[in-house]
């Protein structure tokens, strides 16, 4: 009866043994997998971020060329007015010297 109570122990030891191998091969492999997927995440994020750097940058380089013709736009029209100023001053001091010389 001892040595039945013994063998029992012995068989219960066993399979515990066998239970905590089983368990860490278990437990290496979801930590694998958990690696893995945290890796895609972090790619796919990265790829995310890029993508969204280079549409951020487009965005910024659209809207910097939009102002630029704006004030392209703004100049040429006060470049045309001043001109126009300067003609009709031009005028008024020929008729001026006109006036004057006779």
């Amino acid at each position: 009866m001892i040595q039945e109570t013994i063998k029992a122990v012995k068989e219960a030891e066993a399979k515990a043994q066998q239970k905590i191998k089983d368990a860490s091969v278990r437990a290496q492999s979801i930590v694998s997998e958990a690696e893995k997927e945290a890796e895609e995440i972090i790619r796919k994020a990265e790829t995310t971020a890029a993508g969204q750097a280079a549409s951020d940058m487009k965005a910024a380089e659209e809207r910097a060329h939009s102002t630029e013709n704006t004030v392209d736009e703004q100049v040429k029209g006060e470049l045309a007015a001043l001109k126009k100023k300067a003609e009709s001053k031009r005028e008024q001091a020929i008729q001026a010297v006109m006036d004057s010389l006779f």
